[in-house]
């Protein structure tokens, strides 16, 4: 009995590394896509907009974006619409005819559709910033007010303190051009 219980328990474990592997695997080409998606967005909005009004249809069409600055070639701010960001959003920017374009962008919003998934019953996916900080969860599964940085995973795959302070099994995934 003892040995069969033991291959049980590794066959769940690796069966339990395997789902991590394949979530982090999808949930990283899901981060991707939609930063690729917005990205190309701004490039090809960067190639047309030349004036306010350009911008706020830019807002409209794409939720994500909180803030459009159109640049001149001498860094002064031509056109702006939207909210002033602080310092460190998330901002992508594309070349245009006479300056840069430059978009603030909620990325609570632009990976919406990836932390609304779930792994099983009760396990959540959420995306940090480079100092740890909640970038993007669903608040039906986390609490951003109540987010302590220290209980995310560090290493790719280990035991950690979840977001509802229970030990649960989690993966850490960098998101190459994030």
């Amino acid at each position: 009995v003892g040995m069969a219980t033991l291959i049980t328990f590794f066959t769940q474990r690796q069966a339990a590394l395997r789902l991590h592997e394949s979530t982090a695997r999808q949930t990283r080409a899901a981060v991707q896509q939609s930063l690729n998606d917005m990205q190309q967005a701004v490039i090809y909005a960067g190639e047309t907009a030349d004036d306010e009004a350009d911008l706020e249809r830019l807002l409209d069409i794409f939720p994500a974006l909180e803030s459009a600055s159109l640049i001149d070639e001498n860094g002064d701010e031509i056109a702006h619409v939207g909210a002033d960001l602080p310092d460190d959003p998330l901002r992508i920017t594309a070349s245009t005819e006479s300056g840069t374009l430059a978009v603030g962008v909620n990325p609570q919003i632009l990976w919406a559709d990836v932390v609304a998934s779930h792994m099983g019953r009760e396990g959540y996916v959420y995306i940090l910033q480079g100092d740890r900080q909640l970038a993007a969860a669903n608040p039906d599964r986390i609490d951003p007010d109540q987010w302590p940085p220290e209980s995310a995973p560090r290493d790719r795959l280990g035991v950690y303190d979840g977001a509802a302070g229970d030990l649960v099994i989690g993966r850490a995934e960098p998101v190459p051009g994030t």
